[in-house]
């Protein structure tokens, strides 16, 4: 799993992939708070309405799922497959592919794991964006 900061920045900036986001133990998010990644390991709602939350992760997180939301959701890269809106018959690894085999040069410039890979072609499938100068930007 890619939790460098490389792969933080283009998650932080993917803001309809955030958007899309509902917290679930598993996840991967990255702490504004520690300046790492660690994983939500456990949430639950108390019979108070409180929302308790557990982390796997050498730091210490606020129980408050409006704090955890501010964090970043680094998804992984069966996360980001179930993502992918089709538009056609084609099976997602086709269409990857296919993807793959016309931006290889630049897309090994940019990306250095597959979560990478998956993110930059979920953007583009499902939005029309595209990596360039350190953000998300519309295709033409």
């Amino acid at each position: 799993m890619d939790t460098s900061k490389d792969y933080y920045e283009k998650c932080k900036k993917a803001k309809k992939v955030q958007e899309a986001w509902s917290p679930t133990p598993g996840d991967w998010v990255w702490s504004s708070y520690a300046h790492r990644a660690g994983i939500l390991t456990r949430m639950s709602v108390t019979h108070g309405g409180t929302v308790e939350i557990q982390w796997a992760a050498p730091f210490i997180l606020p129980d408050d799922i409006s704090l955890i939301r501010r964090g970043t959701w680094l998804p992984t890269q069966g996360q980001l497959q179930k993502m992918v809106k089709r538009v056609s018959t084609d099976s997602t690894l086709s269409i990857f592919i296919n993807w793959w085999e016309q931006k290889e040069d630049t897309w090994c410039q940019f990306s250095t794991s597959m979560e990478q890979l998956w993110l930059a072609f979920v953007m583009k499938e499902n939005f029309n964006e595209e990596w360039r100068d350190g953000t998300w930007k519309k295709v033409s």
